[in-house]
């Protein structure tokens, strides 16, 4: 059983890419006969990237209709200062008969929490933890839960309250909000696992999922 005092976990992030230049001149004049300038200064600073994502992009290859697959990515905040916006996933070629659902719950796993059996590394043997730890997975999806949907024994709606479907598709672009509150803490690294299933109408091709973070 999940621990009564799980805290609450969410996480999110952003593209950010800035430098600074700051510039400073000084210019002392006297008397309207000499003009005397102090020296100018310049100092530039590169600012690293805030966040890095790690498993930007992954594909499904759907040899048949129904079939569905797990990923895992990493999302890294090497700043200062918390950052939250939306996760999204850009479907190709198109998201006609795909759902997802993602959880960062697997950062349990990098915490030694749960059923560690069979796992020495989280993110080698993510699956591991995962189906040695089902209830602890918490989900937000593209719809409500429906077994029917989201057929993997190992994606449920435990307590009846373990999906939050917010996430919503326009066109072929999946938009995982992220709320102030649970911004990505400052140099912090987290996980999430995603999920993709796909309808059994589906047209049998190889379909990429770009992820991606935004304000």
């Amino acid at each position: 059983m999940k621990e009564e005092t799980k805290k609450t976990k969410k996480f999110n992030k952003k593209y950010l890419a800035f430098g600074i230049l700051g510039l400073f001149a000084l210019a002392l004049v006297t008397a309207g006969l000499v003009s005397y300038y102090s020296n100018t200064i310049t100092e530039e600073i590169t600012v690293e990237q805030p966040i890095t994502l790690v498993g930007d992009e992954f594909t499904l290859d759907i040899t048949h209709s129904g079939e569905d697959s797990f990923a895992l990515i990493e999302l890294t905040n090497n700043a200062d200062v918390d950052v939250f916006g939306a996760i999204e996933f850009v479907v190709g070629p198109n998201s006609d008969g795909i759902h997802m659902a993602i959880s960062e719950d697997i950062n349990y796993c990098l915490a030694s929490m749960g059923d560690m059996d069979g796992v020495t590394d989280c993110k080698e043997h993510y699956m591991t933890w995962l189906t040695n730890n089902v209830d602890w997975m918490d989900w937000d999806a593209d719809s409500v839960y429906n077994e029917l949907v989201y057929r993997n024994d190992l994606v449920i709606n435990h307590g009846e309250n373990s999906f939050d479907d917010s996430a919503d598709f326009v066109d072929n672009v999946l938009s995982f909000p992220i709320k102030p509150e649970h911004s990505l803490p400052a140099n912090t690294t987290l996980y999430a696992v995603v999920y993709v299933v796909s309808d059994f109408g589906l047209t049998p091709n190889t379909y990429t999922f770009d992820v991606t973070i935004v304000e």
